[in-house]
């Protein structure tokens, strides 16, 4: 995986211009959105997870107890 280490190395290097400097800021800005979404995709994941079990606790009221039990929707 790229990381900053990498980037700064390259900014350092004496024949490195403006035109680099700016994709190296470049390669920065993706990989902060990427980091982004991804707490947001985590945070998406937990929410669908909670929705699945009120759905879950919603359609488990009309079957019986050892049914419940039996697909594990009892708390």
């Amino acid at each position: 995986m790229l990381d900053d280490d990498f980037l700064s190395a390259v900014a350092r290097l004496p024949e490195v211009g403006d035109p680099i400097l700016r994709e190296c800021d470049g390669i920065r800005r993706v990989l902060t959105r990427a980091a982004e979404l991804e707490a947001t995709a985590a945070q998406l994941r937990q929410h669908a997870g909670t929705m699945a079990k009120v759905l879950g606790r919603r359609i488990a009221k009309s079957w019986p107890p050892a049914e419940r039990r039996a697909a594990g929707l009892e708390d």
